[in-house]
This record gives C-alpha cells, structure tokens and sequence, in this order.
C-alpha cells in the first residue's frame, strides 16, 4: 500500500509540474508575485503568491521609503522584465527601477510604513 501511494504522489507532482509549465508556455511570461509589508526601518517582508521564476529574493531596507529586492540569479532580464505593484487606497507616487540583471529598487517617495499587503509581481518575458 505504501508503494502504491508513493507512485500516486510521484504522478500528481508530474502533473503538477506540467500545469505550471504549461501556463508559462501559454501566458509567454515567468513570474513573481507576492504581498509586501514593511514597518519602521525593517526590511519587507514578502508572503509569497505565486512564484513560476524560481526566484528567492532577499528584500533590504535602503534609506526611509526605498527598498531593494535583490536576486543573484541574473533573472532581470533588460527589455523583458516588467514590475507591477498595488498600493490600497491609491499609495504614495512610486517609482521602480531595475537596476540590472540582479536588482529591482521600489522608491516609495520617502515614507515608510506604507507597504501593508503590498501586491507586487515580477514578469520575465520570454
């Protein structure tokens, strides 16, 4: 019986992957999407929604109001990528830059403690 559940288990995971993959094929892009939330002077800190990129971000705390979202894997690809990020009830002017093929910064005009559940997504285009 053990056995028997073990291949199961392997089948659904296979299928899994296939699905994952096939959306990346059908949609034309990889991505990272997450809610942020960040207090004081602390970095923020990212509840993961989804991520087809595989990346594993580290998120830094850089002076009042900017972050920067650091990736070492080279994924931010120049003229492929593009950042989307929602504040609720309209935020403050944002900017967001990527800085080259391993950083994204968000400048949030200076103010921390604004990102509460912050959707960001991170689309690498084939």
């Amino acid at each position: 019986m053990k056995e028997f559940r073990s291949k199961r288990l392997r089948v659904w995971e296979n299928i899994s992957l296939t699905i994952r993959e096939f959306k990346v094929l059908l949609l034309g892009y990889r991505s990272y999407t997450a809610l942020l939330t960040q207090t004081g002077t602390d970095a923020p800190v990212a509840t993961v929604l989804e991520n087809t990129l595989g990346l594993n971000p580290v998120f830094t705390y850089d002076v009042a109001g900017q972050y920067t979202l650091t990736d070492l894997s080279g994924l931010f690809l120049s003229n492929k990528t593009a950042v989307f990020m929602q504040f609720k009830n309209g935020g403050p002017t944002m900017e967001i830059l990527v800085e080259n093929v391993n950083q994204i910064i968000i400048n949030a005009n200076g103010q921390n403690d604004i990102l509460l559940n912050t959707f960001i997504e991170i689309r690498v285009y084939n």
